[in-house]
């Protein structure tokens, strides 16, 4: 089974954890995204237009599933009526988040998600699992990244505080997360066929690590996924090692609704 095209839609940048986050790909653990309250004067390349994200997905990549991140995306004010609009037009949603405003934003658990919830060192654990309990009936994985001195952790010190949760832990070394699962039949074509990336400056990448020129803009309604094709090959070295958590996520994500039956890379 192949993951379907999953494209991670970045609302903003903006994130509370400001200084708490060094492997956060977006940056967002910088004072720049400090979020202050000033929603409506923010430049419009910072913050994502869903109304022309949903009209590019129609037209150039319909069938996506569609992965919510920042950032912070439920610091966004506006986070409920952009994601409502997102599942009255059919598109399948997973929301990526620190969790730590699931109860500020109770209208998104009437909604048809799923939810990948993880636990930041730099986040109270008590505050962190009031809010993550709204979710554990849920399509859910809750998870912990551990870095640093947290690396020498027992993890089965850690599973107990997740109990009732759908827990998952991963260790990042470098630049490598570890445990890794991928799918074989995904291997040649993760660039053109499996994940992308939009920014809120309406840029569209095959990979969020990528410094190469962007595939397309939703903005300019462009689209040229051939341009991506040369990126497979090096796609296929990243996730062998386990350097993708993007591809990673999108196929946890799918197996979300059925026992995680993935082939592991090696």
């Amino acid at each position: 089974m192949k993951t379907p095209l999953t494209i991670t839609a970045k609302m903003w940048n903006y994130c509370q954890n400001t200084g708490g986050c060094p492997y956060c790909v977006a940056s967002s653990q910088k004072e720049r995204w400090r979020y202050c309250g000033n929603f409506e004067r923010l430049p419009s390349n910072e913050v994502l237009d869903v109304d022309r994200l949903i009209f590019w997905i129609k037209k150039f990549t319909p069938g996506c599933v569609l992965h919510i991140s920042g950032g912070e995306p439920l610091l966004r004010p506006d986070i409920e009526d952009q994601i409502e609009k997102l599942v009255n037009n059919g598109i399948p949603i997973t929301i990526t988040t620190n969790g730590m405003m699931i109860r500020k934003r109770q209208r998104l658990l009437t909604m048809p998600l799923k939810w990948i919830v993880t636990h930041h060192e730099c986040n109270d654990y008590a505050k962190w699992r009031y809010n993550a309990d709204l979710i554990k009936n849920k399509p859910h994985i809750a998870c912990r990244l551990l870095t640093g001195e947290a690396l020498r952790i027992p993890t089965v010190q850690l599973e107990p505080l997740y109990d009732g949760l759908n827990f998952m832990w991963g260790k990042l070394n470098g630049l490598r997360i570890t445990p890794w699962h991928g799918r074989y039949e995904d291997r040649d074509c993760i660039a053109t066929e499996t994940i992308h990336l939009i920014e809120p400056n309406g840029e569209v990448h095959p990979c969020n690590a990528s410094k190469r020129p962007p595939i397309g803009n939703i903005y300019q309604m462009t689209y040229m996924p051939e341009k991506a094709r040369a990126l497979n090959a090096q796609c296929r070295v990243c996730v062998r090692n386990g350097l993708c958590g993007a591809y990673q996520s999108a196929v946890l994500s799918d197996c979300l609704d059925e026992p995680f039956q993935a082939e592991k890379y090696s």
